[in-house]
């Protein structure tokens, strides 16, 4: 039965990755106003992190999306932050931090979302998730922006193809 579900999800990657364009388009302007000040600005940080193999779409874009950034680019698991959030934020950070969640509910995704809030109420979150019905789509955070991807992208397999390349690709 698991293989049935990759080989699907696996076929499925193309379907996914056509409806990415409308995906951006129903976004709302100011995410993308937020993005561009962010990006542009030398004094602000964009931070990408997700919990298991979600954690390498933000390895993949830093370097990609650093090429084009003023701002300072990294990429860090969710469980290096939740382990030493003030490594990594204070109360004078500002940016946007990018959490990569398939499920949206790893214990580690939501404590990173909830730490950061608190250290630091002026970086914006963009949750980029797979599952409507995940803690990360349904976060009630007036500073964060949910990103939600197909529902099929919500994989059952321990792969996690479509879920990883359409977070990836959305995001580039």
């Amino acid at each position: 039965d698991g293989a049935t579900h990759v080989v699907r999800e696996i076929a499925q990657q193309g379907d996914c990755w056509r409806e990415i364009q409308s995906l951006l388009d129903e976004q709302p302007q100011d995410l993308y106003t937020l993005l561009r000040q962010t990006l542009a600005s030398p004094d602000t940080q964009v931070t990408f992190c997700g919990a298991g193999t979600s954690s390498y779409i933000g390895q993949i874009l830093v370097n990609e999306i650093g090429k084009i950034a003023s701002a300072q680019v990294r990429s860090v698991p969710t469980t290096d932050i939740v382990s030493r959030p003030d490594v990594y934020f204070n109360s004078n950070s500002s940016g946007v931090l990018f959490s990569f969640a398939r499920s949206g509910n790893s214990p580690e995704s939501v404590d990173t979302a909830e730490k950061v809030a608190q250290l630091a109420p002026n970086v914006a979150h963009i949750n980029v998730t797979c599952n409507p019905e995940g803690a990360m789509a349904r976060t009630n955070n007036p500073q964060t922006h949910c990103c939600l991807m197909p529902e099929r992208t919500h994989d059952r397999s321990f792969v996690m193809t479509s879920s990883f390349s359409t977070m990836l690709l959305f995001t580039h």
